[in-house]
């Protein structure tokens, strides 16, 4: 701690510890200094200031958080972690489950409940930090995937690149983060056509360079295993 001195077990080495206050009088550095025992006196031969933990693990907590999504995101499932660990007090979601990123799907339920797609909502999206999970809605109604050419909001392809223009356009300095959804059901057909969306997910992140966490190959959940999750 701030004000400690140790030495080490064979005298040869001495750390100093105390704290750099910043014009308001507030914790700023915790400085460590080392010497070598020369004699009776020490030399200096290193120095080094550390920022208070706060300011080092969470460089994001004065910033904004949206969360854009289907039901994952409606059932705030996992926004509390991502905010404890960046320190983000401002967080906000819209999530509406059971929609899809595609358009021409807001009435398929048959509830009388229209489900606004991803990409129209995107429009009205901005914060410092956009978090984007969706696709397993679009590969449940059978939206068509089209391909990386596609400009159609109602193929996937085409909806996830005009979602994501979107937010680029509207957030000219924001970090948007996309994720892949995890595995659903129990077999291979499932496995397959899902691939192909999360495929697409992959394939127009990297077409605009944006940061893509790909959960339907790392989450564990797979269809071999879901029936015993």
């Amino acid at each position: 701690k701030a004000g400690s001195t140790l030495i080490s077990n064979d005298n040869t080495a001495v750390s100093k510890f105390s704290i750099e206050l910043q014009a308001d009088s507030t914790y700023k550095y915790l400085v460590v200094t080392e010497y070598i025992p020369s004699g009776n006196i020490l030399i200096e031969f290193s120095k080094s200031r550390y920022l208070k933990s706060s300011d080092a693990l969470q460089p994001h907590s004065t910033k904004s958080i949206k969360y854009l999504g289907d039901s994952f995101t409606e059932m705030n499932l996992y926004q509390g972690y991502v905010n404890a660990i960046l320190g983000i007090t401002n967080s906000s979601s819209d999530g509406v489950g059971g929609s899809c990123v595609a358009t021409g799907k807001e009435n398929i339920v048959g509830d009388g409940v229209t489900r606004q797609s991803l990409v129209t909502r995107s429009a009205n999206i901005k914060a410092d930090i956009i978090v984007v999970w969706g696709g397993t809605n679009d590969w449940n109604y059978n939206v068509t995937l089209g391909n990386i050419s596609s400009t159609l909001n109602s193929e996937f392809y085409g909806a996830y690149k005009n979602m994501l223009l979107n937010l680029i356009n509207n957030n000219k300095t924001s970090l948007i983060i996309t994720i892949t959804p995890i595995q659903r059901g129990t077999s291979r057909a499932n496995y397959s056509a899902q691939l192909g969306f999360a495929t697409a997910i992959k394939d127009v992140s990297k077409l605009y360079g944006i940061p893509c966490i790909d959960m339907f190959s790392i989450s564990g959940e797979t269809y071999e295993n879901a029936s015993q999750l």
